[in-house]
């Protein structure tokens, strides 16, 4: 791993004086500075003659980000323009004396510097004679920097020491500072700090001991906490140099922090910027939509994201911005046409031979674009380093033309051999059209199919049926449909059977994308149980009695009678006892899916006794058979006297069979027109009558 330094040439520290005996020379934050005129005893010092001077009230309206804040000193040669005017001039701080300390002495400061055409910055001290370099920049910082410089030779005991920042440029950018502080310490701060080494969790660090410490406190945190405010992720208390910082996440930026330790006192913290290594991606379904980025710009990317050619960049304000929405949030990443290949890569996943993944993103260009993209996603076997084409890996063709409404593209893959890869979007153009988006990408796995087919019997009424319990879901990037009536579906998997008639049906679970099945799911639906409505009987003591005729409505058989004393009867026929008076007979059935349904029925017994002669007759007849197709026979071994038969329906309406009188031996009854269903035959006299149930089917 490349080591990683902190400056060029000095040490960048955070100003956060914990050295209580630190005595301060000059302070200064630019509140009381206008237009171009400094504080109290600073001097603007126009070196180049030319007029153009530092100043305090931003006149180029730039944006100042923590811990910079307006008003603060700015030499905007871009403001300035293109005078043609030479531009050298210094801001110098007050008179200080250097020699009234044998403690170290430090510049610390906040600045931005951008070093765009031509612009240089330079922090010049003077030691009694002459000013003496101790710092200089030539190139744009991407950040505001916190820098800190240890003075104390360079300022070699001056009675009349002072500190200058000066500019060179002409129709440059800009260099702003603020926070200016110059003091001297006793616990001397660490410096050259330093990452040596990275690996996915953890940090080889090392630094230069500048006192005679033997102790050092580390925070580490992510990028721009603030150290000693409780905000880092952790803490460590060092006693060796370099030290290894262990325990941190994979491919995660970090800002870490240390400082000497004194026993009585602590120095300055400094610090050090960087990101651990990236380690294969392990945990699927993965998205990246660019929202966490913290730096947007040209050649930026999101963390364990690369390019071949770094020919991309991320939505942000300036002059690389294309004005374009993101597909969703405010980022993205995009490609201008520079004729020039290039590829977009994916950070590494751990993938496993013969499993299905769909890769997906989403792509726009510009309205009204001219074609001539052309571009396809590729995999990269990181063991191997082999980069292969993917069959359904071209996205954009070209002779196709782009518009501005991004649209999806679905990748499928399975790898051959278990390892580590990433995916690349490989685009190259004929340098017409503008400019390419890509947004929100995902990697999912799918399934071998889309599951194992299922089944379950339900009660019509009992409510909604979850069909995700029903089978065993292989994938789930699919949709349940029911084609006889889609809207038996509710909220896209609950089942309501009280939109479909009773019986089998077969909902389906199809699955979409890189993987094209179906799973099945045989719901048998049963009706809701009925015992019938209540009903009521008369008959006369010790007569024999079928329950089934005292029901009315639909009656599903098979259920159980209970006696007035709530005990189990063997069947529905039963015979009254010789007191007068009324009975409860309770009817439950049930299909075992649907709750059970209870009917009636109540007995009165009156005081005429069936065992009469006439009441023998009708208990020595036979009705059969029942059920019955049509024909009825009624067979009597009484030898005199006739009895009246009435037959009606459930709804009590009579039957017209064209015979109203049984008489002894065998009597045919033809219902073979009548409708399927039961039917009651009441045989009576004068004396006695008995009711028989027949079912015609």
């Amino acid at each position: 791993m490349k080591k990683i330094y902190l400056l060029l040439g000095c040490s960048l520290l955070l100003q956060l004086s914990n050295n209580l005996t630190a005595q301060v020379l000059v302070t200064e934050d630019f509140s009381s500075a206008t237009g171009t005129t400094p504080p109290v005893n600073w001097i603007n010092n126009d070196i180049a003659g030319g007029g153009n001077v530092w100043e305090f009230d931003n006149p180029g309206g730039r944006d100042l980000t923590l811990p910079i804040s307006d008003p603060a000193a700015i030499f905007d040669s871009d403001n300035y323009g293109s005078d043609d005017i030479p531009e050298n001039c210094a801001l110098e701080t007050p008179l200080f004396d250097a020699s009234v300390t044998t403690n170290p002495i430090f510049l610390s400061f906040d600045q931005y510097f951008d070093a765009q055409y031509g612009g240089s910055s330079y922090i010049e001290v003077w030691n009694g004679s002459a000013w003496v370099e101790v710092y200089s920049s030539f190139t744009t910082s991407p950040d505001p920097d916190h820098i800190t410089i240890d003075i104390t030779a360079d300022l070699n005991g001056a009675s009349d020491a002072q500190v200058r920042f000066r500019w060179e440029g002409d129709y440059s950018m800009y260099w702003i500072v603020d926070n200016i502080l110059v003091e001297a310490v006793s616990c001397i701060p660490v410096s050259d700090l330093a990452i040596d080494n990275t690996g996915t969790d953890f940090f080889d660090l090392s630094w230069t001991i500048n006192g005679t410490e033997t102790s050092w406190d580390i925070e580490y945190g992510a990028p721009g906490f603030m150290p000693g405010t409780g905000n880092e992720l952790g803490s460590e208390s060092a006693t060796t140099n370099p030290y290894t910082l262990n325990g941190l996440d994979p491919g995660m930026a970090y800002d870490i922090y240390v400082r000497a330790n004194c026993g009585t006192e602590e120095s300055y913290w400094t610090l050090v910027s960087g990101t651990t290594d990236c380690a294969p991606i392990t945990n699927l379904p993965w998205s990246e939509n660019f929202e966490s980025m913290t730096e947007l710009g040209f050649g930026y990317f999101q963390t364990c994201w690369s390019a071949s050619e770094e020919m991309w960049f991320s939505d942000f304000t300036g002059s690389w911005e294309i004005g374009a929405p993101a597909y969703s949030g405010t980022n993205y990443m995009a490609s201008y046409s520079w004729n020039v290949p290039d590829t977009l890569w994916t950070p590494e996943f751990q993938l496993t031979a013969g499993t299905n993944y769909e890769f997906k993103f989403y792509f726009a260009g510009e309205s009204n674009a001219s074609p001539g993209w052309d571009a396809e996603v590729l995999s990269l076997n990181t063991q191997t380093n082999t980069v292969s084409t993917i069959p359904t890996g071209t996205f954009i063709t070209p002779t196709e033309s782009l518009d501005d409404e991004f649209r999806s593209h679905l990748t499928c893959f399975t790898p051959a051999t278990s390892g580590v890869y990433k995916f690349g979007l490989s685009i190259d153009s004929n340098g017409n059209p503008y400019f390419l988006q890509v947004d929100d990408f995902s990697l999912i796995e799918r399934g071998a199919g889309a599951g194992t087919n299922g089944s379950a019997n339900v009660c019509q009424t009992e409510g909604l049926v979850d069909l995700n319990s029903l089978i065993v879901k292989d994938d789930q990037i699919g949709s349940w449909t029911f084609a006889p009536n889609p809207n038996a579906i509710v909220n896209d998997s609950l089942f309501n059977p009280q939109y479909v008639p009773a019986g089998a049906v077969t909902v389906n679970y199809i699955t979409e994308g890189c993987l094209q099945d179906t799973a099945s799911a045989v719901i048998t639906i049963y009706p809701p149980s009925s015992a019938g409505t209540d009903g009521s009987i008369t008959a006369c003591k010790n007569e024999p009695v079928d329950l089934l005729s005292g029901l009315g409505g639909t009656v599903n058989f098979g259920g159980s009678w209970y006696d007035p004393q709530n005990n189990l009867m063997a069947s529905s026929q039963v015979t009254t006892g010789t007191f007068p008076g009324q009975y409860n007979y309770d009817y439950i059935t049930g299909n075992g899916f649907c709750p059970n349904d209870t009917a009636g029925v109540v007995i009165t017994v009156t005081n005429c006794n069936w065992l009469s002669v006439d009441e023998n007759a009708l208990e020595e007849m036979s009705i059969y058979p029942n059920p019955s197709a049509g024909l009825v026979f009624i067979e009597s071994s009484f030898e005199e006297g006739v009895f009246q038969l009435e037959i009606t329906d459930l709804n009590g309406r009579i039957v017209e069979n064209g015979k109203n009188t049984i008489s002894a031996g065998t009597n045919t009854i033809n219902l073979g027109d009548v409708q399927k269903g039961t039917y009651f035959f009441k045989l009576s006299n004068e004396h006695a009558e008995k009711v028989y149930r027949i079912v015609i089917q």
